[in-house]
């Protein structure tokens, strides 16, 4: 079962791993993660002024407080501070440091779902059924050429399928998820077949999976 996601915001608390209310002043900066979260957290500041980031750990934890009228705000700050802090981190990154997690799957979740967690892993399909690629990807805010190349047993390219990706709002703040179909009609052979991931003209997964006879 497709998993929601879902927080309970509070007046004062930490992100990543709970957290309590601290008035601790700020710590000097010794990560890049640490960094970006800091960064982040002033960007949602000044959208959300209700909630202020506190501390943050060099692992990106982070502690918050609020005002008394806070807590309808806590969430969309958390939300902005997983989107900011993912831009800042992957805005230049390679298109392979982007790709989060990628599998393939026989149910699409629903396009308007926001997701904790995808749908199960399949490897094994039947002919005349379709495949489909679910995948997330670390927000970038930037555009992301990709490629998806189907090959049967052959290694004939059966087919392809070029589209944008932009960051979108189906994950938990730092990331988005999509899905890829090989339409049912052009899983014709049974055998072994792979399918080839490329961003920005860099391949970043092959996948391979067995087609069998109903």
């Amino acid at each position: 079962m497709f998993k929601p996601w879902s927080a309970f915001p509070t007046l004062c608390g930490g992100v990543l791993l709970l957290g309590a209310c601290s008035n601790s002043v700020q710590q000097s900066t010794t990560t890049p993660l640490q960094a970006a979260t800091w960064e982040a957290g002033g960007i949602c500041s000044t959208r959300i002024p209700a909630v202020k980031m506190e501390r943050v750990e060099p692992d990106g934890r982070y502690w918050w407080r609020g005002t008394t009228d806070s807590n309808a705000y806590t969430r969309t700050f958390q939300e902005c501070v997983g989107t900011e802090r993912a831009k800042i981190m992957y805005g230049k990154a390679e298109p392979k440091e982007l790709l989060r997690k990628a599998y393939l799957t026989k149910a699409s979740p629903a396009s308007t779902d926001t997701l904790i967690s995808g749908p199960p892993a399949v490897t094994n399909f039947q002919v005349d059924q379709p495949v489909f690629l679910y995948f997330e990807l670390n927000k970038s805010g930037r555009a992301t050429a990709a490629k998806f190349k189907w090959y049967d047993p052959a290694g004939t390219v059966a087919y392809q399928n070029d589209r944008a990706l932009r960051d979108g709002s189906g994950g938990t703040g730092g990331w988005t998820w999509f899905t890829e179909r090989l339409p049912s009609a052009s899983v014709r052979q049974p055998g072994q077949w792979t399918l080839e991931i490329a961003f920005d003209e860099q391949v970043v997964g092959r996948y391979p999976f067995t087609v069998s006879q109903q």
